[in-house]
């Protein structure tokens, strides 16, 4: 699969990863109004990021990587905590839970994870 721009959805995965980071920060340090907008656009972010992951990543590395259910399961899991966790925030004042809880995620998204970046994933180009 490739963007206009010619990338493959590696490149554009790794991208989102980027802005995702981006989003996570101005989350933590923004204020009032402020805080809850960049918060909406993180799960909007973040929704389709996983989108493009489920539909595309994950099928390509069943298929194609020793391993692949197992690594797909595992990174659907940690998604799947994600969910639970943003879920559970909009329910609640998004300003007065997330100055706890950004820090913590922003640091898992920048964690290497076997598997993440196009080390040993196929090219879906």
């Amino acid at each position: 699969m490739t963007d206009t721009a010619g990338n493959d959805i590696i490149s554009v995965l790794l991208e989102d990863h980027q802005e995702v980071r981006q989003l996570l920060t101005r989350v933590a340090s923004a204020t009032g109004d402020a805080k809850k907008t960049a918060f909406q656009e993180l799960v909007s972010e973040l929704a389709r990021h996983e989108t493009a992951e489920e539909e595309v990543l994950y099928p390509a590395v069943r298929r194609s990587v020793d391993g692949g259910d197992d690594l797909a399961d595992a990174r659907r899991e940690e998604e799947h905590k994600g969910e639970r966790l943003l879920a559970d925030l909009e329910k609640r004042d998004v300003g007065a839970r997330l100055g706890c809880v950004v820090p913590g995620v922003a640091a898992s998204s920048a964690r290497p994870r076997r598997g993440r970046g196009n080390r040993g994933l196929p090219a879906t180009s």
